[in-house]
């Protein structure tokens, strides 16, 4: 942490960065940030094409829908940062800045909490009179359109999560808005200043709909529901008050853009010994992801994910396995007993030609936070120093990738995570070699942890009960994995070309559709990253 007095006349303004924030004084308030258009346009672009490029290649399965809104009220959300400075004895809990993704240094609104409230406002009569005789005929046909787009949380552990996916929404810039927040005597107290979206500023909605049938008009549903939530209800903090407000400006083109027109996904098959050949693959994780260990009730945690004996963290190829099958279920493939074997058939078990892999870490997302200080004297004895009222703090985060080394390399680089000096090797451009014991620790210590309401089975609402908090686990997103899928082409009838479309198109499928559990809150997407052509990945 480096700390620089004002002995320097520091002008704040004059030190404003575009991907940086400044907190000033104790009451916290904000200097107002921007973000390089040129990233967020590069973002929505790729996300656009990738989506687009999806939708060409499994054709009628996945609905794409592309919208772009204006706010007409400005947008408050935030996120508790816990900022640990020696100065103060307790630290600081700041809650008042706009949310921003670690990975690109964009500010966004969470995927997660975007379908809770479509959720929530799927919910209102008036909505439901809205569409009522347009879209639907009865509450009975509306309930199951309800639960085939949100599924039934009480039913979480089964896999019914539903059919809706959300993508964040991503913003350019924000602007302070500032509040007098009343005591329980309705006193005024110290005016509050937070971070907010600004009205007018134009967003974009990406969402996707599996489509395991095609009996209601899904898309145009979605489509009045968006409308509803952003003109009637808002999203954010102090919708009640009409913040979180917006306006639809259209539909996006369906058009590539630029370089991106040239997305595509291929598959390689490498030949091994004995008639085996074998598809070499990396997954980037969308979400957090959870493969429950089965491990209930341990220190604070009430569900963890499974790990090696080494103590990380990987996808098991059972769960790596049901997933893509239930990719050939939903896609109406053939040769699926064939390929997964008939393991369900007690009569008649027959193994399947195609081995799976556990999904391993190959590179893990640590971010780090750093804090610069600039405060005003107030004692000359250096262990004295206190921070003062007008003075300010300058928050940077980026995100660098590790990588464990099993071989004794010369690791000449140290790197500062959370306040732990770690010895590294640099590989590539944000990618370090670290020690096993290393890797152990800083992946341990960045794990996700989220708290949720535990559901009443038989209400499927929140129980109410104390001690109704379940805290989980999971595997942060940005993580890297890597596998193979083994197939065994004397034993399997089917073209190598034919086996090539096949996976590649289950792989795209686990994009929308995820692996593992909590996919109702948000969790279990995996991007396919790059197919490799032969051992060496190349």
């Amino acid at each position: 942490m480096k700390y620089t007095s004002n002995h320097e006349k520091l002008n704040i303004s004059e030190k404003l960065d575009e991907n940086k924030i400044f907190i000033n004084g104790n009451n916290f308030n904000f200097i107002a940030s921007n973000v390089k258009s040129e990233k967020y346009e590069f973002l929505r672009d790729e996300l656009k094409n990738f989506l687009l490029k999806k939708k060409e290649i499994l054709n009628d399965k996945v609905e794409i829908i592309m919208l772009e809104y204006e706010l007409t009220k400005p947008l408050i959300s935030s996120e508790l940062v816990y900022i640990d400075l020696r100065y103060w004895k307790n630290g600081i809990i700041d809650d008042n800045r706009f949310p921003r993704d670690k990975y690109t240094g964009l500010f966004y609104y969470p995927a997660s909490s975007l379908k809770g409230m479509l959720r929530d406002a799927a919910e209102y009569d008036e909505f439901y009179k809205r569409i009522e005789n347009k879209y639907v005929e009865s509450k009975n046909e509306y309930k199951e359109i309800y639960n085939y787009l949100f599924g039934e949380i009480k039913n979480d552990d089964d896999g019914n999560a539903g059919n809706l996916r959300v993508y964040p929404i991503f913003f350019k810039r924000t602007k302070i808005e500032h509040f007098t927040p009343l005591d329980e005597n309705r006193t005024p107290k110290l005016p509050l200043s937070v971070e907010a979206i600004p009205e007018k500023e134009k967003f974009y909605i990406f969402l996707e709909i599996l489509l395991k049938d095609k009996k209601y008009e899904y898309n145009d549903i979605i489509k009045e529901l968006i409308d509803f939530l952003f003109t009637e209800i808002g999203i954010g903090s102090k919708n009640r008050l009409g913040y979180g407000r917006a306006k639809k400006i259209g539909e996006v083109s369906d058009a590539y853009k630029g370089k991106y027109e040239n997305i595509n996904f291929k598959l390689g098959m490498e030949d091994k010994k004995y008639g085996l050949k074998e598809i070499k693959v990396e997954f980037i994780s969308l979400d957090n992801i959870h493969i429950s260990s089965g491990e209930y009730k341990m220190e604070y945690i009430d569900d963890f994910v499974i790990k090696d004996k080494h103590g990380i963290p990987f996808i098991p190829s059972t769960s790596f396995k049901g997933a893509l099958r239930n990719a050939f279920v939903n896609l109406d493939f053939k040769n699926i007993k064939e390929i997964f074997g008939n393991e369900h058939d007690n009569d008649n078990i027959k193994k399947g030609t195609v081995y799976f892999n556990d999904l391993k870490i190959k590179y893990f997302p640590v971010s780090i936070t750093e804090y610069e200080v600039f405060y005003y004297l107030n004692n000359k004895k250096r262990d004295e120093y206190r921070v003062e009222f007008n003075s300010s703090i300058k928050i940077t985060s980026k995100v660098i990738y590790i990588k464990k080394s099993n071989k004794k390399i010369d690791f000449n680089e140290n790197i500062k995570i959370n306040g732990v000096t770690i010895k590294t090797k640099k590989i590539d451009k944000d990618k370090y070699l670290v020690s096993p014991q290393d890797y152990y620790y800083l992946i341990n210590n960045n794990m996700v942890i989220k708290h949720s309401n535990k559901i009443d089975k038989d209400s499927g609402t929140a129980s109410g009960k104390d001690g109704n908090i379940f805290i989980y686990e999971l595997i942060p997103r940005g993580t890297i994995f890597e596998t193979s899928i083994i197939i065994d082409n004397g034993k399997l009838n089917i073209e190598e070309a034919e086996i090539e479309e096949l996976f590649k198109k289950a792989f795209l499928y686990l994009s929308t559709a995820g692996i593992g559990g909590k996919k109702s809150r948000g969790s279990g997407r995996i991007v396919p990253l790059r197919f490799y052509y032969n051992s060496k990945g190349e």
